[in-house]
């Protein structure tokens, strides 16, 4: 299993890191490998304390720390799922509580028992030591908990969860002969619930009490769907506010300031909102909102971040069309487009420095995406690759490398060492492919556009025969998962299919793979062409390109 959830310190020497659900601590200019974790438990998400002295992680549902000089565990937090028990009384009636008290009156030795138990009680609480206050959750799962950078405020997800039904669907050819029940997901529709809806919840640990995010500041929260103006007949009472998704706070770098990014359920909308940690208020920094739905790359599932001044934030948007890195001001609510134009960007990255951007971007074509480096307050892009495929890339934490994965349409993902410096060429250090895999003549499909009968220009990538027979036979291929790209120029996800196309070309077919309306990597309008018609844009892009 991978290593995940790596977290570095400020000045990026030492990473922590989860692998196989225990924790390391890698020191990066030794190579000195600490273990930090062995338990049966998951342990995840490590973080390094403020000052740095402790690592903090959560293992199930809680939130632990770990000292890096001495290597003692505390518990942080302990939610536990139901209610608390009521106190136990020694009488459930008026009646029985009257003789309970009379029967302390009467007998002085029944109180002085009674005074002792208590007292004994009392002691032994004292003598225990320290632990979290127990916060019981009810039936909501905790997600996400964390803690303050100056330790004085636990945040997690109070998320609800529905009983779903779930499909079944038989299997008949099992080892043991019999018919088994393989489970899949829910019916698309389901209750937003399902998928995570809930509340940002606090606790203050000076002053013990537990508060949720104000959920009712949020701009919009009660208005209704754009298509709703379509329906006059209908009258909608008593509206209620939706239903949201939000993600944990991010810090400013010196601590005094927090974001939370915040999802409608029905996603049409997303907040970016400062948190005041004391009371759980809200204050809008940006609102994203689509009539159709709120997506793209680098939104669903969004970065959000703080540059070190801690008065500016990033994210992206695709309020021009295309997702695009925008700062914000949190003093003067300005915001600055960091990049535009009809591309779109991918993985932003800052220096550790904090002076340079590194992102993907498709911006010399659609199909293609490239290393990219700016300033970070924006300015000239400067493009570090020229490879013609598709790049991915992870920054050394010295900022000297880059190490690169790299495809081509025909030819599988390999690694690359890049040096961050001007005029330098990737090297290649890997070959994964095998010798019976070389031996074949992949082919690079033909990259076209076709006009569609709305007269939009479709891309798509065509496989040809050499020798084409007139009313020859021919194979549309039509890519899945929706919102996803498939018409370009690296090593595709489909890559069976891809090598079954080079199969059917073989045998004198034409194939076409094109990426309909609803795809990946266009922006916008292209990606939610779609919208309350599945079965129009995208299929007539389909029967257009067979024509």
């Amino acid at each position: 299993m991978p290593a995940t959830d790596g977290t570095y310190n400020r000045t990026r020497s030492k990473i922590v890191y989860s692998k196989n659900g225990d924790l390391f601590l890698l020191d990066i200019k030794t190579g000195s490998l600490k273990q930090i974790t062995s338990t049966l438990d998951a342990e995840r998400n490590p973080v390094f304390s403020r000052d740095e002295s402790k690592i903090i992680f959560t293992s199930g549902s809680n939130l632990f720390s770990w000292d890096i000089s001495n290597g003692t565990w505390e518990q942080l937090s302990d939610f536990r799922s139901g209610n608390e028990r009521p106190e136990e009384k020694p009488y459930t009636t008026e009646q029985d509580k009257f003789l309970y008290y009379n029967q302390l009156y009467l007998f002085k030795t029944l109180a002085e028992r009674k005074e002792k138990a208590d007292q004994a009680k009392q002691e032994s609480e004292d003598m225990k030591p320290l632990r979290p206050r127990v916060i019981f959750t009810g039936k909501d799962q905790v997600r996400s908990a964390s803690m303050s950078p100056d330790g004085n405020y636990i945040i997690w997800q109070a998320v609800k969860m529905a009983d779903q039904k779930r499909t079944i669907v038989p299997s008949y050819v099992t080892l043991s002969g019999y018919t088994e029940d393989i489970p899949s997901r829910t019916k698309v529709g389901q209750d937003f619930y399902g998928f995570g809806a809930g509340e940002l919840r606090i606790y203050n640990i000076k002053h013990d009490t537990i508060y949720s995010v104000n959920m009712d500041s949020i701009p919009g929260i009660k208005d209704l769907p754009d298509y709703v103006s379509d329906y006059p007949e209908k009258e909608t009472k008593d509206l209620k506010a939706r239903e949201v998704q939000i993600r944990n706070a991010v810090w400013s770098d010196n601590g005094e300031n927090a974001v939370v990014d915040i999802y409608s359920g029905d996603n049409k909308d997303r907040w970016i909102m400062l948190l005041d940690i004391t009371t759980g208020g809200l204050k809008l920094l940006d609102r994203q909102h689509d009539i159709a739905w709120i997506g793209g790359p680098g939104i669903g599932y969004g970065q959000v971040g703080w540059l070190p001044d801690n008065t500016n934030v990033y994210f992206q948007s695709e309020e021009s069309g295309y997702s695009h890195l925008y700062l914000l001001d949190i003093t003067t609510g300005k915001k600055k487009a960091l990049t535009s134009g009809n591309f779109e960007i991918y993985n932003p990255v800052l220096s550790s420095d904090k002076k340079t951007w590194y992102f993907i971007s498709n911006e010399t074509d659609p199909g293609i995406r490239e290393l990219y480096s700016m300033p970070v307050q924006g300015g000239t892009r400067k493009q570090l690759t020229n490879l013609g495929g598709g790049v991915e890339f992870e920054l050394s934490p010295d900022d000297r490398y880059f190490a690169l994965r790299v495809s081509y349409a025909n030819e599988p993902w390999e690694l690359y060492l890049l040096q961050n410096k001007n005029k330098t060429l990737p090297v290649q250090v890997t070959e994964s492919t095998t010798k019976e895999f070389r031996s074949y003549d992949w082919r690079v499909p033909e990259y076209i556009k076709f006009k569609a009968s709305d007269g939009a220009m479709v891309p798509a990538r065509l496989y040809k025969p050499d020798i084409t027979a007139e009313n020859g036979p021919a194979v549309v291929f039509v890519h899945g998962a929706g919102y996803l790209q498939n018409a370009h120029r690296w090593w595709s996800s489909y890559s069976r299919e891809y090598m079954f196309h080079n199969f059917l070309v073989d045998n004198g077919y034409t194939v076409l793979d094109i990426d309909y309306r609803g795809s990946a990597g266009y922006g916008r309008d292209w990606r939610t062409a779609i919208y309350r018609y599945m079965g129009g844009r995208d299929l007539d892009d389909q029967v257009d390109g067979a024509k």
